[in-house]
């Protein structure tokens, strides 16, 4: 049978949230040079580019947080919806 997918956001019991940014294109990734384990990302804020023939394609928080984990790097290939890092917001100080 189909497996559902995942939700986008766990909830842990101590309120803390987990979101995936994800990249919006296949193609070579370009990390936003303010993102790194700790960095501060507000919702909306341009964090990376994938660039496919030249034509890079933005990649925007969808929520605000911190990044807790790196999934890919600059410079690496990237499928479409293919997880780039990891945010992570506590209670609702960073909707």
């Amino acid at each position: 049978g189909k497996s559902s997918p995942a939700p986008a956001s766990e909830r842990s019991a101590d309120g803390v949230r987990k979101h995936a940014v994800r990249a919006t294109a296949v193609g070579f990734l370009t990390l936003a040079k303010d993102i790194h384990i700790g960095a501060k990302v507000t919702k909306g804020a341009l964090v990376a580019q994938v660039e496919v023939l030249g034509i890079p394609t933005e990649v925007r928080a969808l929520h605000g947080g911190i990044v807790v984990t790196l999934r890919a790097a600059t410079g690496d290939p990237v499928e479409y919806g293919q997880e780039i890092f990891i945010l992570e917001s506590i209670g609702d100080a960073a909707k």
